[in-house]
């Protein structure tokens, strides 16, 4: 730690690594755009408030959940240093900047990309995504789940979104595909060996990991978005808009599932995609309560929309075709050589008979001039 610094001493007071690295970022772009250095900034004689709002008219082309959260990590970080702000400076900024109606210029991926992207990572990361894919699910409730929310005897697989960690509070049930089922076994088998080793490493970088976190996914949200940034890098299909923004990101995988859903061959209603999703304020009032049942085989009919790496039906119709095409092509083959034979014995030439086997060394012809292949 640097020596009278005051971002660092408020960043010890964390324990997550992320969470440190997150903070660090913020207050860097806070004495950057203010033009101030951190060792002297609470020595020097400083309007602080004018400081406040000079971070915010920066960030005029930022979210608004974004912009909310870089001036709570500022704002946190001034208090800690006995800085406090007048309560009506903050509620008053709140409407000194239009809020931009879209600030990232989104690209939600097609199953072409996603093989792609996919095909870059690990178990841990096909399972996390393919799940966001195929159960409509936001990343930080996946991360929550634990083995208890998930039925795998049930088809499709069912997973329980508990009412503490669905965003607004509310239980609701979701599915998964089958080739989610089968990423999700393979990073099972090695989970706990995963576990042990991050819960080590934590040990040796001094800071807190649960050893028995019961967690499918024992990570955390900023780990999981680093995981995405990686493999989108990988596949080269990282890149950002006129904001800094990968087009592609993390919640794109939500938003494929929200889009293609009421749009595939095998569409289905978008208030059983929103029931799903968990967005109830966008449903019917027909549809408030759609029976679980219901739900289910509305999912199974849609299975091959958020399918990723599957054969979809006109392929495997097209394999059929070309086997049944190629048993046709070899029974004509094995016809053609039993006549061979047939005629070369009729023949009387053993020379021929000879030449003949050693080109077909699979037909059999016995005394008796019957022949097998």
């Amino acid at each position: 730690m640097e020596e009278n610094n005051p971002v660092e001493k408020y960043l010890a007071t964390f324990e997550t690594k992320s969470t440190r690295k997150g903070h660090r970022s913020h207050l860097n772009q806070f004495f950057k755009i203010i033009e101030a250095e951190p060792k002297t900034y609470f020595q020097s004689n400083r309007n602080y408030e004018e400081d406040v709002i000079k971070l915010w008219y920066s960030m005029s082309a930022y979210a608004p959940g974004s912009r909310k959260i870089r001036m709570s990590v500022v704002v946190n970080f001034l208090l800690d240093n006995n800085v406090q702000l007048k309560p009506r400076l903050l509620k008053s900024l709140k409407g000194r900047t239009k809020t931009v109606e879209k600030i990232t210029d989104d690209v939600i991926p097609d199953k072409q990309e996603l093989r792609k992207i996919l095909s870059h990572g690990a178990a841990k990361e096909r399972a996390l995504f393919l799940l966001s894919i195929s159960s409509g699910m936001r990343i930080d409730e996946i991360l929550q789940l634990t083995l208890r929310d998930i039925d795998f005897k049930s088809n499709p697989v069912k997973i329980t979104v508990r009412a503490e960690i669905a965003k607004n509070k509310k239980p609701r049930i979701t599915f998964m595909s089958n080739e989610t089922h089968d990423a999700l076994d393979e990073w099972l088998k090695i989970r706990d060996n995963y576990l042990c080793t991050a819960t080590k490493r934590a040990v040796n970088l001094r800071y807190h990991k649960d050893a028995n976190d019961n967690r499918i996914f024992p990570f955390d949200y900023q780990t999981a978005r680093l995981m995405w940034c990686r493999i989108l890098h990988e596949a080269e299909l990282d890149g950002k808009d006129s904001v800094g923004h990968y087009k592609i990101h993390i919640h794109s995988l939500r938003k494929f599932f929200r889009t293609f859903l009421p749009n595939g061959d095998h569409a289905i209603s978008n208030d059983v995609v929103e029931t799903l999703m968990g967005h109830e304020g966008y449903l019917t009032q027909s549809y408030r309560r759609i029976p679980e049942d219901q739900l289910a085989k509305e999912y199974l009919k849609a299975l091959s929309t958020v399918t990723i790496f599957g054969i979809n039906e006109s392929i495997v119709e097209d394999k059929d075709l070309q086997i049944a095409t190629l048993k046709q092509q070899m029974e004509t083959m094995k016809n053609d050589i039993v006549n061979q034979v047939l005629n070369t014995l009729k023949s009387g030439q053993p020379q021929l008979i000879k030449e003949l086997m050693k080109q077909t060394p699979t037909a059999q012809v016995y005394a008796d001039g019957s022949t097998e292949l």
